[in-house]
């Protein structure tokens, strides 16, 4: 090697670890962080697996703020902080200290993403990190978090991390699910032909068919009409040979992660608008005949990716409609938070005056949460700020309310860029 190419070697190395240093200055001491930000940030820790930080609590407070960000951000800049909560998880090192921050953010019922921290177990084999999605599975702390568990467990079966012991474990509440129908019927499903062999000896051969059938995916997938005539005069659309798979798969198979990547697929494209209208019109279709089940919920949630301003206003419409059943309405909510588009301030007020008529039902203080989010999000502080003057609003309502309002202005600045 000549002498030039080691000066030149060694002034790179030195400007990464300049550099490197400067972000996580920035990283714990409240400075600004874009995605590139975290991406150089990350990277530069997992090219060292021997680093160490002094003090080293330094390792929480980079995945407490990393973990909150990419739960408040959208788009690019989540899925970049995603992958570099990953590269966290994973460290030998600092690795452990992620996870444990991860595991205490899923155990807050005041934190408003606990489904996408346990998301990040799925990532390393570590038996903490396994144990965690386990025992929100046999024992959650909320609704969300046991729906976030099942859909991590999809990853950590596919992955080898789940030994057959901790499959029986969780083998009791899967074949409940099975006899309760709907979405959870169907990731049951899914999970249950992950298991190892083993744990699956004792099931009886009418449940393993019935397992087969929720799991069946169309061997030959094809468009919806609907999709056929929106499409129609996009030239070259109809004839590419993937659009049929990616839109099967987004509709119709039993495994979240496969539906959200073929989604991805579509947004990255020029068709994601014709789709994204022609799928709303199928929802509407669909709630006119008064359908609320699993086809509804996974519409809502594609066009929460898919969907721009005339979704938003379509589903604004749906969640101060009085005839919908509050699980259609959860649904809707859920979408907002994400979808393209911008909801006035004025709306939100209206919305959560009508859902506040209903609080006695628990699935309106679901919608009021989801709320909450949308708000949040949307940087609607003035009618967060209004919504804890309520003298009797729900507790799950106002804590969502004062964790986005407590949130340092630099972490909510940082997750849009």
């Amino acid at each position: 090697m000549s002498k030039g190419k080691s000066a030149r070697d060694s002034w790179r190395l030195d400007e990464t670890r300049r550099l490197s240093e400067e972000l996580l200055d920035r990283a714990v001491g409240g400075g600004p962080m874009s995605w590139r930000d975290w991406d150089e940030l990350t990277w530069s820790i997992a090219s060292v697996p021997g680093l160490a930080l002094a003090p080293s609590r330094l390792w929480n407070q980079v995945a407490q703020r990393l973990l909150v960000e990419s739960h408040i951000a959208d788009g690019v800049p989540w899925m970049v902080r995603a992958e570099a909560y990953h590269r966290l998880i994973t460290h030998p090192v600092g690795g452990r200290r992620a996870i444990a921050v991860a595991a205490e953010s899923a155990a807050d019922r005041g934190a408003q993403s606990m489904i996408g921290m346990l998301a990040a177990f799925s990532a390393t084999a570590d038996p903490m990190a396994t144990t965690t999605v386990l025992r929100h599975i046999t024992d959650p702390v909320t609704e969300r978090t046991f729906y976030g568990a099942l859909l991590t467990a999809v990853k950590v079966l596919d992955h080898g991390h789940l030994d057959p012991a901790m499959a029986r474990a969780v083998l009791p509440t899967l074949v409940d699910l099975i006899s309760d129908g709907g979405e959870l019927a169907l990731l049951a499903a899914s999970l249950l032909r992950r298991l190892p062999a083993e744990a699956r000896g004792g099931l009886s051969a009418r449940l393993l068919r019935e397992v087969a059938c929720l799991v069946e995916v169309p061997a030959r997938p094809q468009l919806p009409d609907s999709v056929v005539a929106e499409l129609a005069g996009v030239a070259g659309a109809l004839a590419d040979p993937l659009l049929p798979v990616w839109v099967t798969e987004m509709t119709r198979h039993p495994v979240f992660d496969i539906r959200l990547l073929a989604t991805f697929h579509i947004y990255a494209s020029p068709l994601r608008i014709p789709l994204a209208r022609a799928l709303a019109a199928d929802l509407e279709c669909l709630l006119r005949a008064r359908a609320s089940g699993t086809r509804v919920h996974r519409l809502f949630q594609i066009l929460r990716k898919l969907g721009g301003p005339e979704q938003r206003r379509m589903v604004e419409r749906l969640l101060t409609h009085p005839e919908l059943p509050a699980t259609v309405l959860d649904s809707a909510a859920y979408s907002l938070g994400h979808l393209g588009g911008h909801t006035p301030a004025n709306w939100f007020r209206q919305a959560v005056r009508h859902h506040l008529a209903h609080t006695r039902e628990p699935a309106h203080i679901s919608v009021l949460d989801r709320l909450v989010y949308a708000m949040g999000m949307s940087g609607h502080d003035a009618v967060l700020t209004e919504l804890l003057s309520v003298p009797d609003l729900p507790n799950p309502v106002r804590t969502a309310a004062r964790w986005w309002l407590e949130l340092p202005t630099h972490i909510r600045e940082s997750a849009r860029t």
